[in-house]
């Protein structure tokens, strides 16, 4: 190809018009002369083409350029998703996330860059000129994308530093939530424990012979309390308790030990069965353990 140098062809171009124009006073040009028109049109060919060439090589050059310049555009976001998650202004989940996308994108417009700038080098040796302008801009995008690698290690240590604050977060976030748990559970048993209470069903006899109770006037013996022998309820679910079928046992003749405020409860049939219906739990149960006795020594 040829070394294009334009003041050649300005003086080739004058050369060929002035021995054109003698030569035109005469028979024609000579052979010599035919010989100098084809030289100057390819010098002009030559010209032309290597500036497409150049057109070509800057257009692809601000391609590079575009990319590196959306690529501090998503450093930015990065940067300020970064101190939104420090502040707690995102949640971590999708901070993170967003942030793993950015950080694609920017490795994917690198390697595109990287290939780009290859390409460049390739065509710049290849075409066999002499060009330091595009030489020097090549070797300028090629320090630019070092130093971006650079950058771009420095923000991946900044985010294994923000994910280890993350992970931080969580852990005393869990602790949190396992300290919570505790006390909640806790909270729950003292409440279970609080509506909690004990009955027993039986007659007179039965529940002495249990060691439960003295007699039906002096209540429970004071190691009668024995849970083992108690059938267990909670009292914030508990308002009706089945004594049992109307055919063996008559409501009014049901006794309770220790005795409640009457206002608290009813004893009713129906349906076959005798039932113990607490009306106010809070004062029903005010005794937490209960004796239901279904007959007394006076039947």
């Amino acid at each position: 190809m040829f070394k294009v140098n334009f003041n050649n062809v300005l003086l080739c171009t004058t050369l060929f018009f002035s021995v054109f124009f003698i030569s035109s006073c005469n028979k024609g040009p000579s052979e010599n002369e035919k010989k100098l028109a084809m030289e100057v049109e390819d010098l002009l060919r030559a010209r032309e083409k290597d500036s497409l060439y150049q057109a070509d090589l800057q257009q692809e050059m601000d391609v590079i350029y575009v990319r590196l310049d959306s690529m501090r555009q998503v450093e930015e976001k990065i940067r300020s998703i970064t101190s939104d998650m420090r502040g707690g202004d995102i949640d971590p989940s999708t901070g993170g996330l967003s942030i793993d996308q950015g950080m694609q994108q920017i490795e994917r417009q690198m390697q595109a860059n990287r290939a780009k700038v290859a390409e460049l080098e390739r065509k710049l040796k290849e075409s066999g000129q002499q060009n330091s302008m595009m030489a020097n801009q090549i070797a300028s995008l090629k320090r630019s994308l070092e130093n971006k690698d650079a950058e771009i290690t420095q923000m991946r240590g900044r985010i294994a530093d923000l994910e280890g604050e993350v992970e931080g977060w969580k852990s005393r976030y869990s602790g949190k939530i396992d300290e919570l748990d505790s006390t909640n559970v806790v909270l729950e048993d003292t409440r279970t424990v609080a509506n909690t209470a004990y009955y027993v069903i039986g007659t007179e006899k039965e529940l002495k012979n249990k060691n439960i109770i003295v007699n039906d006037k002096k209540g429970f013996k004071p190691d009668g309390r024995t849970k083992s022998k108690f059938t267990a309820i909670d009292i914030r679910t508990t308002s009706s308790i089945v004594i049992g079928s109307s055919k063996n046992i008559k409501a009014k003749k049901v006794k309770l030990l220790p005795s409640r405020s009457s206002s608290s409860y009813k004893i009713e049939e129906r349906g076959g069965n005798v039932y113990l219906e607490i009306t106010n739990s809070d004062k029903f149960w005010e005794s937490k353990y209960l004796a239901i006795l279904s007959k007394t020594s006076f039947f």
